[in-house]
């Protein structure tokens, strides 16, 4: 098993999941993203 970390970012204003790290999000236009450490 490795130590790999994942991430995962998400619209804070619509809930989208995204893909890349983008700056804003193709769904809403909203640049307010957060980011899970998995």
């Amino acid at each position: 098993m490795g130590t790999r970390q994942r991430s995962h970012l998400e619209c804070r204003r619509c809930g989208t999941t995204i893909e890349t790290d983008s700056s804003t999000c193709p769904a809403c236009g909203s640049g307010n993203i957060a980011q899970y450490e998995l």
